[in-house]
């Protein structure tokens, strides 16, 4: 297993924008879980779009490329700009999805597996460890962690769960381990669908 753990803390901007895949359920200002949007624990192919962010108090844009191939720059703010990246996403996908993508957004909260917002953070040891268990490289991005700690030990992070941190000025509540699902079994830099190394985790 890797001990990844939540925190509680909001970021501003943080998983404030998520795309439905293809539910009527989702809208703007509707809170629902992951199953309902695009996750790379299902759609393995996402993994091969990098996605960077360009947020300040006057626009919102994100830049969707790969290989230093730029794809789309479109502002996340406008209508016009959500309906262009749900299309990518449906191009990209191919009909995969049982309706049309959307893109929608939270004014309060985050997009996250629980209605309170949370990060994960994880060990530089506990990475190292499952690619020493899988023989993959301990890519990071495998476990979408937020925060990752220089550690010296495999799941030493585990210790910090009900203790209060510091990162730089914030100060973050470490609250629980963090259950992984199949998005780990992606690899990040091809976009397929490996092994099932869940249970190598348990």
């Amino acid at each position: 297993m890797t001990a990844d753990l939540s925190i509680r803390t909001h970021s501003p901007g943080d998983r404030k924008y998520a795309i439905g895949a293809g539910n009527a359920n989702v809208d703007d200002g509707i809170w629902l879980k992951k199953a309902f949007f695009l996750q790379l624990m299902s759609y393995e192919l996402l993994a091969g779009i990098d996605c960077e962010f360009d947020m300040d108090q006057n626009r919102e844009m994100i830049i969707l490329s790969r290989n230093g191939k730029k794809f789309l720059k479109a502002n996340m703010q406008s209508d016009a700009g959500r309906k262009a990246i749900a299309i990518f996403f449906d191009d990209l996908l191919d009909a995969q999805l049982h309706g049309s993508a959307k893109m929608v957004h939270l004014n309060d909260g985050a997009f996250t597996d629980s209605q309170e917002a949370l990060i994960s953070l994880g060990g530089s040891a506990s990475l190292a460890s499952f690619g020493n268990l899988t023989l993959v490289k301990p890519d990071p991005r495998r476990f979408r962690l937020n925060i990752i700690f220089e550690t010296s030990k495999p799941f030493e992070e585990e210790e910090l769960i009900g203790k209060r941190i510091a990162v730089g000025d914030v100060r973050l509540d470490v609250t629980d381990s963090v259950v992984r699902c199949a998005a780990i079994n992606v690899d990040p830099e091809t976009a397929e669908r490996g092994p099932d190394y869940l249970t190598t985790m348990e």
